[in-house]
């Protein structure tokens, strides 16, 4: 850690070690003491074992007061007590908190209900809208299998901030 650094979430003594692509904490973490957006700064380094030199990225993120947005998810097509794996399924999110003008951004994810284990869904192939729309379509065929499996789908919002 360099010395001019705070360390995680104001603990000097904080370093966050991890080799994994993701990293998650409790939002709960970021203090907002004021109504005025409140910034932290993540500084990615990158290293290689069989390499001496190393790289960085910094990330800058902006928490604002306020509660997030809640998502409902809605069944558009394929909505039967079962649905049909040869027939495209189509879901919608709404924001159930949210304030009619405000931009959301949006992110799909699939995992499977077994082991909440991520699947693998070719997002770009297997789906005629992505992975960040409001509205997601899964074409038929994806979750056709020689046997029963279940899923879950997760749909993660997040305010737009205007610049």
């Amino acid at each position: 850690m360099l010395p001019d650094q705070v360390g995680c979430f104001g603990d000097a003594g904080l370093v966050l070690s991890s080799s994994e692509a993701k990293l998650e904490f409790n939002a709960e973490d970021l203090s907002h003491e004021t109504s005025l957006p409140t910034s932290y700064m993540f500084r990615v380094f990158v290293t290689k074992s069989d390499r001496e030199s190393a790289g960085y990225a910094d990330q800058i993120l902006r928490v604002k007061s306020g509660d997030p947005p809640q998502m409902a998810i809605t069944c558009v097509l394929n909505c039967d007590s079962s649905m049909n794996p040869t027939e495209r399924l189509a879901l919608q999110a709404e924001c159930t908190n949210c304030r009619k003008k405000e931009k959301l951004s949006y992110e799909w994810t699939l995992v499977n209900a077994d082991d909440d284990s991520p699947s693998q869904i070719n997002w770009e192939g297997r789906s005629s809208t992505g992975k960040t729309r409001q509205s997601v379509t899964v074409t038929g065929g994806v979750f056709v299998s020689d046997v029963s499996h279940s899923y879950t789908f997760i749909v993660t919002g997040g305010f737009v901030s205007r610049v």
